[in-house]
């Protein structure tokens, strides 16, 4: 047997049937973790306690939000020691039993925040999570609730002992208007403070920004920026700039985008506005329809040298050849990659009238970029399907 499991003596050597040990662990390995950790079954036999062991720690990866535990995590958003107890022992149990095993984990600030009050009640390691590699934090409307315990210069202490190997943090932030909904800069401001803390500076940094908001994000006057600065892309990537931080991967998504085949329905459209900041990444990627673009300035070819990778998603882009003088400060530029929209090659071939010729569907095509090797003559051109 592999674990000394307990097993009943009262049958008789004629009717004695036990399952093997490999399959009684692979039919508990069908238990979500979280379940495992709560169930008590260790108490059974200190060979039925290992094997628990054995098949939790072999969940590395962690999902508050998307995952089959999701709604044990919603009970506890913002949970502490002084409300909810009994359900903050039982994520106690959890941060024992399962986090020194978690390489990734996917959960919200709220929930964050949360963990970050488990560190003094766990006494058995110094940090909380000390295999975590990746996180990955979801911000706004649908994801979690704004916590409001990030100003505490506490959250600051116990967050330094949160993790010490993570190599990669992915952050999602959601946009919306109503004050139900608002995200501050401010308070990203701050979480990214606590980030930092157990954040080295070899980490790699992903920022996905997602609008819903009926303004859309066009340009901005100054005044507009300030009054809707907590809805504005260009206000989150300019906080990664005052804490130089530099990002690998910038995703900018317009979650209200209208089907790219409906150019005709002018006043429905949505339109990003590009600015520089948007530049400071190693690689762009854009699923928004690109309107107006910055005026680049002449003589400054090398503002932007870790940009290698733009790709534009299913969107258009109305001026094309300023967008490339966009691009041209980027000297480091090798790729600019058009991804086609769903079904583009059949609907051009089904249509006898020329509904595709018009400039506006240029940019899914190579001769749309006719000037693209003479402004941007080091990098390459992909129209991907």
């Amino acid at each position: 047997m592999k674990y000394r499991i307990f097993r009943n003596n009262f049958a008789t050597a004629e009717t004695k049937v036990f399952l093997p040990d490999e399959v009684i662990e692979h039919i508990v390995s069908f238990i979500s973790p979280i379940e495992l950790c709560l169930s008590g079954w260790e108490r059974v036999s200190i060979g039925f306690s290992q094997m628990m062991q054995s098949v939790v720690s072999r969940h590395t990866s962690l999902d508050t939000i998307f995952g089959s535990d999701s709604y044990f995590f919603s009970k506890l958003d913002n949970v502490t020691p002084s409300d909810q107890k009994a359900l903050f022992l039982q994520l106690l149990v959890i941060a024992k039993k399962l986090f020194p095993h978690i390489t990734s984990l996917t959960t919200s600030s709220s929930m964050l925040y949360a963990f970050f009050q488990l560190r003094p009640f766990v006494e058995d390691r110094l940090i909380l999570f000390p295999k975590l590699r990746c996180l990955n934090l979801f911000l706004g409307p649908g994801f979690d609730r704004i916590s409001q315990h990030c100003a505490l210069l506490c959250i600051y202490q116990l967050a330094r002992l949160f993790a010490c190997e993570i190599r990669r943090i992915n952050m999602t932030v959601r946009l919306m208007e109503g004050q139900e909904h608002l995200l501050s800069v401010t308070t990203f401001r701050e979480l990214l403070k606590v980030i930092l803390t157990f954040a080295s500076k070899s980490v790699s940094w992903s920022l996905c920004l997602r609008d819903s908001t009926e303004r859309s994000q066009s340009w901005f006057c100054p005044s507009e920026l300030t009054h809707y600065r907590n809805v504005a892309f260009i206000s989150y990537v300019r906080v990664f700039i005052e804490h130089d931080i530099h990002l690998d991967e910038l995703l900018l998504i317009d979650e209200l985008k209208v089907s790219p085949y409906m150019m005709i329905m002018k006043h429905s459209h949505r339109f990003l506005f590009m600015y520089n900041e948007f530049k400071a990444c190693d690689k762009l990627c854009i699923q928004y329809d690109v309107g107006n673009i910055v005026r680049t300035v002449n003589g400054c070819a090398d503002m932007y040298p870790h940009l290698r990778s733009v790709e534009v998603v299913a969107s258009h882009v109305l001026y094309k050849n300023e967008f490339l003088a966009y691009l041209s400060d980027a000297s480091s530029l090798a790729l600019l990659e058009i991804d086609l929209p769903p079904h583009w090659i059949e609907r051009v071939k089904r249509c006898s009238f020329g509904c595709f010729r018009n400039a506006d569907f240029g940019c899914f095509t190579e001769s749309g970029w006719s000037s693209f090797s003479k402004i941007l003559p080091q990098a390459r051109l992909v129209v991907k399907t």
